[in-house]
């Protein structure tokens, strides 16, 4: 009995590939290495070059709780809901946010 379960499909030109596993591209070395093995596989050029996505995304998150933080009366919602605010976020944060 072949017990076998495949993940995601590929379409049938093989260009496009999907998969349900979370964060399977979060790794910088997997996916430059798969980038590559792609491209091998299309007989394309190697990339020329590889940007920090995962430091990008990073930067973004990091925008966006500054965004959230500075929009709103923290302190305020959390006394509402009968908690302490304790902010999470680094002085230099705290201080451009205020």
């Amino acid at each position: 009995m072949n017990d076998q379960k495949f993940d995601g499909c590929i379409s049938t030109d093989t260009r496009i590939l999907g998969t349900y596993l979370h964060g399977i591209f979060d790794n910088e070395t997997f996916r430059h290495a798969f980038i590559a093995a792609a491209r091998s596989f299309h007989h394309l050029a190697p990339a020329s070059q590889f940007e920090n996505w995962g430091q990008k995304r990073e930067e973004s998150f990091n925008r966006l709780a500054n965004t959230v933080r500075g929009s709103l009366d923290l302190p305020r919602i959390f006394d509402w809901v009968g908690l302490k605010y304790i902010s999470q976020a680094p002085t230099d944060v705290m201080e451009q946010v205020h």
